[in-house]
C-alpha cells in the first residue's frame, strides 16, 4: 500500500475541484461501462447465490476489473492481498469475493456518482438485484446484502466532492461500510430476541453459549480426527495434543476466549472496514486516472495521515494491551482503539521505512534483511514494531518540525 503519485495539474490542489462540475470532462465510455459491470457482480455475489466456483469466477472477474482500473502494481497489490488473504488462511474464495465485491461496489458507486450527472441511477443496479433476489428466495436479511456497498460508496462519494483529505475520505467510507453491517446485525438480534421472548442482553448470551459448544465440539472432534490418523503419530504429536488439550479447556472457552472475542468484534469490524475503505478509496482515484477525469485528484486526496493525536492515543492503546490485565473494561477499551488504529499506522511505518531504506545510500539491503529477519523470527511482534514505528514517528512530528525551523532561524 502505498500514496498514490502527486497529480499532474497544480491548480487542482487550489480549490475542489468539483465546485465546477459541469466544466469538468466527461469520463471515458469504457470506464463507465466497467464500474457498472463491477457494480453489478459485486451486488449479485453479496447476496451469495453461488457456490465455491461461482465465487472463483466472481472474484477472478473483480480482480480484472481492478488491473484494469488501477493498471500500476502498487494500486493493484493491496487488492491482491485482499484476494489471496482469505484463500492463504484455509478460508474459501466466497470470502475473497465477498470482501473484492464490498471494495468494488464502494468504488464503483462512488465514481459513478460524481463521474454522471445522473449518477444515482447507477443505485438501480443493487436495488434491483435486491429486488430480484427477495423475489426468488424469500428471505429479506440476506437480500439485504446486495444493498451493502451503498453506504461506503455515497459517503465516500460525498467525501470526494467536498475535496476532502485522504484520511477524512477514507473515515467517512470506513463509518458507511461499519454501519452497513452493524446495522443489519444489531436489527436481526433485536426481532430474534424479541421472537425468541427474551431481553437482547439474554440473547446475546445465549449466542455466546451457542459459539462456545461449537467451539468446544470442533476441539474435541479436530483432536479426534488428528488422533486417529496413523501416519501422523509420534511421541511429539501426541504431546502437543496434551497441551492443545491442556490449554483450549472448555471454561477457556467458554469464559475467556467467546466473551474476548465479542468485546473485540468492534475493533476488528473498525479495523476491517478502515482497510476496505483505503482500498475503495485508492481505486476510486484510479478510476478518475484511467477514464481521464485526472484533474479532479488533489495533493490532499493522494496524501494519507494521521494525527498527532491518535498517534498517542494509539501508543497508549498498545501499551495498555501489552501490560494492563485483559480482564477489566480498560483493557477492552484499549484493545479496541488499538485495533481500530492498528492498520492506519502499520502503514504509516511501513511508508517510513520505505522512505528511510531510499535516502540511505547502501543502506536499503540491510535494513530490508534486518526487516526481513525480524518477521521470520516473530510475525506478530514484527507488524507491531512497524505499526508503533509509525506512531512514534507521527506523534515526535511537531517535535521534529519544531527543531528543523529553530535550526534553520539560526542558521541564518
Amino acid at each position: 500500500m502505498q500514496n498514490e503519485t502527486q497529480p499532474k495539474h497544480p491548480q487542482a490542489e487550489l480549490h475542489n475541484p468539483w465546485e465546477k462540475r459541469e466544466a469538468l470532462p466527461s469520463p471515458s465510455l469504457f470506464s463507465v461501462l466497467l464500474s457498472l459491470f463491477a457494480l453489478l457482480l459485486a451486488s449479485v455475489q453479496a447476496v451469495s447465490p453461488f457456490g465455491e466456483i461461482g465465487a472463483l469466477i466472481v472474484t477472478g472477474l473483480l480482480f480484472a476489473y481492478v488491473v484494469l482500473i488501477a493498471r500500476t502494481p502498487g494500486r493493484v497489490a493491496p487488492l491482491l492481498l485482499t484476494a489471496a488473504a482469505p484463500v492463504l488462511l484455509g478460508m474459501s474464495f466466497s470470502v475473497s469475493a465477498f470482501l473484492l465485491s464490498v471494495v468494488a461496489g464502494t468504488a464503483a458507486i462512488a465514481f459513478l456518482l460524481t463521474s454522471q450527472k445522473r449518477g444515482w441511477l447507477s443505485l438501480l443496479i443493487p436495488a434491483g438485484a435486491f429486488a430480484l433476489s427477495w423475489a426468488l428466495s424469500g428471505d429479506l436479511l440476506s437480500s439485504l446484502g446486495a444493498l451493502g456497498s451503498i453506504p461506503g460508496g455515497l459517503l465516500l462519494a460525498f467525501a470526494t466532492r467536498r475535496a476532502e483529505s485522504r484520511t477524512s475520505a477514507i473515515a467517512w467510507t470506513g463509518a458507511g461500510m461499519t454501519l452497513a453491517v452493524a446495522l443489519p446485525v444489531f436489527l436481526l438480534l433485536l426481532v430474534e430476541s424479541h421472537a425468541a421472548g427474551v431481553e437482547l442482553a439474554a440473547y446475546v448470551g445465549q449466542i455466546k453459549d451457542a459459539l462456545a459448544d461449537q467451539l468446544i465440539l470442533l476441539r474435541d472432534e479436530w483432536i479426534t480426527l488428528i488422533s486417529e490418523e496413523m501416519e501422523l503419530q509420534s511421541p511429539e504429536l501426541a504431546e502437543q495434543l496434551a497441551q492443545i488439550e491442556k490449554t483450549l479447556t472448555d471454561s477457556f472457552l467458554r469464559d475467556t476466549l467467546v466473551p474476548t472475542a465479542l468485546q473485540l468484534s468492534p475493533g476488528f469490524l473498525l479495523g476491517g472496514a478502515a482497510i476496505l475503505a483505503y482500498e475503495a478509496q485508492l481505486l476510486l482515484t484510479a478510476s478518475y486516472r484511467t477514464s481521464g477525469l485526472e484533474v479532479v485528484i488533489t495533493r490532499e486526496s493522494c496524501d494519507f495521515t494521521m494525527s498527532v493525536l491518535s498517534a498517542i492515543l494509539y501508543i497508549l492503546s498498545l501499551a495498555l494491551v501489552l501490560f494492563a490485565a485483559n480482564d477489566t473494561l480498560v483493557w477492552a477499551v484499549a484493545a479496541n482503539a488499538f485495533l481500530m488504529l492498528f492498520p492506519g499506522f502499520l502503514l504509516i511505518g511501513a511508508r517510513s521505512l520505505l522512505v528511510l531504506s531510499l535516502r540511505l545510500q547502501g543502506g536499503g539491503t540491510i535494513i530490508a534483511v534486518l526487516i526481513l529477519g525480524m518477521f521470520c523470527c516473530n510475525f506478530i511482534g514484527g507488524l507491531l514494531a512497524l505499526s508503533f514505528w509509525g506512531a512514534s514517528g507521527t506523534a515526535l512530528l511537531p517535535l521534529r518540525e519544531r527543531l528543523m525551523r529553530q535550526s534553520g532561524t539560526d542558521g541564518q
